[in-house]
């Protein structure tokens, strides 16, 4: 939440906790609800897929999640190290929505667990639902509560682990210790979560005969051994990324899984209309096939019309907006004279400013003419899952 703070400043995560979870997560939970009561298997989604458009393409699907399952699992080892960091950061509406997108997604991760509960088609529907407004409350409340506490000259200190310092301030070093040993409960819980998710995963492809029978194979006391081997290797694989890259790499790859099970969930009400289904969302095919599409190009849409909308509001000084700092010259390549550095860093400064090449270019040469003149060298379902040849 740290990281959705700092990217979108005070208001955007407010109203991305309130209008995401509308538009993303629980169209995603109604979707997990509908199809895992119809396929109680620990396959899940790839259940869905293979149901509706054969293994080959389930397969590809159980690839991209579990691979952006395993990546997620990689950022909790990382976050650990930044629970007390704190620096001083810039708007970054990227990394707000792909923050964002992180925090309100993964509904249909719950479905391969399918097979290890008791009585699936009647507690699924019912956890699912309660698992968003209990996530949803536990990310708008303390961001209430954090934002409304501090003063807004604090924005710029906003970013990875600075809930503990917000807890410093409210409370005192009780508070701070307190959030600090709750947010490594939470990692700890999310990283077993995830790991649980991803190899239940794996063992359920192996019952369908997608992958080989190792990975189907359970300890003595029901866990599957060799597919959690393979999950925690890929983690710590991956664990030598940065966060913000490992989220990207992890949306990109858990949206285009999230395409196909929300075509397979449309496909199978058209082909398979009476296939049993203890919950059903309270819509008829073509108003399940609209919302799937709404659901897509509304997060598509509120994403442009808030870069613009940002980028206006900028222009109006109706918000405050902290100035883009330029990285330091490059160096790398040989010495660089004062009239070099004040190009480099003046054109780095017109293009994180949105300023046109000409203008930049002028204003270097200014930069040099002056440094030159001071003297100054410094710069700033089951037969549906059978498999098909």
């Amino acid at each position: 939440m740290d990281s959705v703070r700092a990217g979108g400043g005070a208001l955007l995560p407010v109203l991305g906790f309130l209008v995401l979870p509308a538009l993303w997560s629980l169209p995603e939970a109604l979707v997990t609800a509908e199809l895992a009561s119809a396929f109680p298997t620990n396959a899940g989604y790839v259940a869905w897929v293979s149901a509706a458009f054969g293994p080959a393409a389930a397969f590809l699907v159980g690839f991209t999640k579990w691979a952006s399952g395993t990546l997620d699992n990689a950022l909790y080892p990382i976050r650990r190290a930044r629970w007390l960091a704190i620096d001083v950061g810039a708007v970054n509406l990227r990394g707000y929505f792909n923050s964002m997108f992180w925090n309100l997604n993964y509904w249909d991760k719950a479905s391969t667990l399918a097979g290890e509960v008791e009585e699936p088609r009647k507690t699924f529907p019912k956890a699912v639902f309660g698992a968003v407004g209990l996530v949803v409350g536990a990310y708008l409340i303390p961001l209430l509560a954090g934002t409304g506490a501090l003063p807004s000259e604090t924005a710029a200190e906003w970013t990875d682990g600075f809930f503990s310092e917000v807890g410093q301030r409210i409370g005192g070093p009780w508070l701070r210790v307190w959030i600090q040993a709750a947010a490594a409960m939470s990692n700890m819980g999310l990283f077993e979560a995830e790991m649980s998710s991803d190899s239940f995963q794996l063992l359920g492809m192996a019952e369908m005969g997608m992958i080989p029978a190792i990975f189907a194979r359970r300890s003595k006391h029901g866990r599957p051994t060799f597919s959690i081997l393979c999950s925690a290797t890929g983690v710590v694989i991956l664990s030598f990324m940065s966060f913000q890259e490992i989220i990207e790499f992890l949306n990109f790859l858990y949206g285009l899984g999230m395409l196909v099970v929300f075509a397979a969930f449309v496909k199978l009400r058209v082909k398979n209309p009476d296939l049993p289904r203890p919950y059903r969302i309270p819509v008829g095919t073509a108003g399940a096939a609209v919302m799937t599409v709404i659901v897509n190009a509304a997060v598509v849409a509120a994403g442009v019309a808030l870069y613009y909308g940002v980028k206006h509001a900028k222009r109006r000084a109706w918000v405050e907006f902290l100035a883009p700092v330029p990285p330091p010259p490059d160096s790398s390549h040989g010495s660089t004279t004062a009239s070099d550095a004040a190009d480099v860093e003046d054109v780095r400064a017109g293009l994180l400013a949105d300023e046109p090449a000409d203008e930049a270019s002028a204003r270097s040469h200014s930069a040099v003419q002056m440094t030159a003149f001071m003297g100054n060298s410094e710069t700033p379902t089951q037969s549906l899952l059978k498999s098909e040849p």
